[in-house]
């Protein structure tokens, strides 16, 4: 018999898992993968390439609209732009 086997998607930030929760499953080694996620203020863009059978690396660019300082009375500003990368 064949074993099963698990699969997984993509959470919010490119990494195997559900959500914002990752999980520590790979995915098939050099497997590609786009993720575009908008969750109320928050839109996120991920590339993610399976390096290795257990490493893998993340690009993203976020888009956070609406932000307000932690003061009282702070300025609204517009968007604010983030670029990030990890390995997993």
């Amino acid at each position: 018999m064949a074993e099963p086997q698990i699969q997984t998607t993509y959470n919010t930030y490119g990494y195997p898992g559900l959500v914002e929760l990752p999980s520590a499953h790979s995915r098939p080694d050099a497997e590609l993968a786009l993720n575009f996620s908008h969750f109320r203020n928050t839109t996120r863009t991920t590339l993610t390439f399976q390096v290795t059978p257990r490493l893998s690396g993340s690009l993203r660019y976020s888009a956070l609209r609406d932000v307000r300082g932690n003061t009282p009375g702070a300025a609204v500003q517009d968007e604010i732009f983030d670029r990030s990368f990890s390995i997993h």
